[in-house]
Protein backbone atom coordinates (compact mmCIF):
# COMPACT_ATOMS: atom_id res chain seq x y z
CA UNK A 1 0.00 0.00 0.00
CA UNK A 2 1.54 3.63 -0.91
CA UNK A 3 1.70 6.21 1.75
CA UNK A 4 -1.05 8.12 0.62
CA UNK A 5 -3.51 4.87 0.69
CA UNK A 6 -2.05 4.20 4.21
CA UNK A 7 -2.69 7.85 5.25
CA UNK A 8 -6.56 7.88 4.06
CA UNK A 9 -6.74 4.58 6.36
CA UNK A 10 -5.32 6.12 9.23
CA UNK A 11 -7.84 9.13 8.94
CA UNK A 12 -10.40 6.68 8.55
CA UNK A 13 -9.70 5.23 11.36
CA UNK A 14 -9.01 7.42 12.98
CA UNK A 15 -12.77 8.83 12.01
CA UNK A 16 -14.63 5.75 13.23
CA UNK A 17 -12.42 5.07 16.56
CA UNK A 18 -11.76 8.98 18.04
CA UNK A 19 -14.51 10.47 18.92
CA UNK A 20 -15.64 14.38 18.24
CA UNK A 21 -16.60 16.30 21.12
CA UNK A 22 -19.50 17.52 19.85
CA UNK A 23 -21.95 16.87 16.77
CA UNK A 24 -24.33 18.27 14.74
CA UNK A 25 -26.55 16.61 12.91
CA UNK A 26 -29.21 17.41 10.15
CA UNK A 27 -31.73 15.33 8.31
CA UNK A 28 -33.07 16.34 4.77
CA UNK A 29 -35.35 14.39 2.94
CA UNK A 30 -32.89 12.24 1.17
CA UNK A 31 -29.47 12.59 3.26
CA UNK A 32 -28.79 12.97 6.52
CA UNK A 33 -25.48 14.83 7.40
CA UNK A 34 -23.07 14.72 10.81
CA UNK A 35 -20.53 17.47 11.48
CA UNK A 36 -18.43 16.95 14.25
CA UNK A 37 -16.49 20.18 15.97
CA UNK A 38 -13.77 20.21 14.30
CA UNK A 39 -15.71 20.21 10.87
CA UNK A 40 -15.25 16.92 9.81
CA UNK A 41 -18.72 15.82 7.54
CA UNK A 42 -20.40 11.98 7.17
CA UNK A 43 -23.03 11.90 4.98
CA UNK A 44 -25.50 9.02 5.17
CA UNK A 45 -28.18 8.17 2.39
CA UNK A 46 -30.56 6.26 4.55
CA UNK A 47 -32.82 4.48 1.84
CA UNK A 48 -29.97 1.67 1.29
CA UNK A 49 -27.45 3.94 -1.51
CA UNK A 50 -23.94 3.92 -0.59
CA UNK A 51 -22.58 6.88 -0.35
CA UNK A 52 -18.81 7.31 -0.79
CA UNK A 53 -16.35 9.93 0.90
CA UNK A 54 -14.09 11.20 -1.56
CA UNK A 55 -11.28 12.35 0.98
CA UNK A 56 -10.92 8.76 2.88
CA UNK A 57 -12.31 6.10 0.16
CA UNK A 58 -14.97 5.14 2.72
CA UNK A 59 -18.39 3.75 1.50
CA UNK A 60 -21.19 3.77 3.85
CA UNK A 61 -24.65 1.20 2.99
CA UNK A 62 -27.46 3.28 5.75
CA UNK A 63 -30.83 2.12 5.94
CA UNK A 64 -32.87 2.00 9.26
CA UNK A 65 -33.70 -0.84 11.30
CA UNK A 66 -36.85 0.22 13.78
CA UNK A 67 -35.96 3.47 15.52
CA UNK A 68 -31.93 2.70 14.68
CA UNK A 69 -29.65 3.98 11.49
CA UNK A 70 -27.41 1.20 10.38
CA UNK A 71 -24.71 1.88 8.37
CA UNK A 72 -22.27 -0.57 6.99
CA UNK A 73 -18.36 0.83 6.31
CA UNK A 74 -16.51 -0.46 3.49
CA UNK A 75 -13.38 0.55 2.14
CA UNK A 76 -11.14 0.13 4.93
CA UNK A 77 -8.88 -2.44 2.98
CA UNK A 78 -6.67 -4.76 4.96
CA UNK A 79 -8.07 -3.49 8.32
CA UNK A 80 -11.15 -4.93 8.25
CA UNK A 81 -15.20 -4.29 8.03
CA UNK A 82 -17.20 -2.05 10.33
CA UNK A 83 -20.51 -1.41 11.18
CA UNK A 84 -21.79 1.75 13.22
CA UNK A 85 -25.00 2.09 14.97
CA UNK A 86 -26.56 5.60 15.83
CA UNK A 87 -29.85 5.54 18.11
CA UNK A 88 -31.42 7.96 20.45
CA UNK A 89 -31.65 7.79 24.46
CA UNK A 90 -34.57 10.01 24.43
CA UNK A 91 -35.15 9.20 28.42
CA UNK A 92 -31.59 10.14 28.95
CA UNK A 93 -31.51 13.07 26.76
CA UNK A 94 -28.53 11.11 24.54
CA UNK A 95 -26.87 10.01 21.16
CA UNK A 96 -25.22 6.57 21.43
CA UNK A 97 -23.02 5.55 18.21
CA UNK A 98 -22.08 2.45 18.39
CA UNK A 99 -18.65 1.22 16.32
CA UNK A 100 -18.39 -2.79 15.31
CA UNK A 101 -14.99 -3.72 13.37
CA UNK A 102 -14.25 -6.66 12.46
CA UNK A 103 -11.08 -8.36 10.95
CA UNK A 104 -7.89 -7.11 10.22
CA UNK A 105 -3.89 -6.28 12.17
CA UNK A 106 -5.78 -2.86 13.23
CA UNK A 107 -8.36 -4.86 15.62
CA UNK A 108 -5.44 -6.51 17.09
CA UNK A 109 -4.88 -9.63 15.00
CA UNK A 110 -2.00 -11.52 15.50
CA UNK A 111 0.34 -13.60 13.40
CA UNK A 112 -0.70 -17.02 13.64
CA UNK A 113 1.59 -19.75 15.74
CA UNK A 114 3.64 -22.39 13.60
CA UNK A 115 5.08 -19.88 10.56
CA UNK A 116 1.38 -19.24 9.52
CA UNK A 117 1.33 -15.61 8.06
CA UNK A 118 -2.12 -15.12 7.84
CA UNK A 119 -3.29 -12.64 10.65
CA UNK A 120 -6.31 -14.02 13.19
CA UNK A 121 -9.32 -12.07 12.53
CA UNK A 122 -10.43 -9.99 16.22
CA UNK A 123 -13.74 -7.63 16.54
CA UNK A 124 -13.54 -4.41 18.34
CA UNK A 125 -16.82 -2.55 19.44
CA UNK A 126 -16.30 1.21 20.67
CA UNK A 127 -19.40 2.82 21.91
CA UNK A 128 -19.86 6.64 21.69
CA UNK A 129 -22.32 8.53 23.89
CA UNK A 130 -23.43 11.78 22.94
CA UNK A 131 -25.18 14.07 25.80
CA UNK A 132 -27.87 16.38 24.33
CA UNK A 133 -27.30 20.48 24.92
CA UNK A 134 -30.29 21.20 26.00
CA UNK A 135 -29.86 18.96 29.20
CA UNK A 136 -26.54 19.89 29.71
CA UNK A 137 -26.40 23.76 29.97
Amino acid sequence: MNPDDMARMRDAMRDLTSPPSHLTIVETDSMIVITSADGRTTRLAPDGKKVKDDNTGIERKTKWDGEKLVTEISGLGPMGKATQTIAADPDNHQLRIVVQMEGGRAMGGRQAAAGNSAPSRGSRTITHVYDDDKHTK
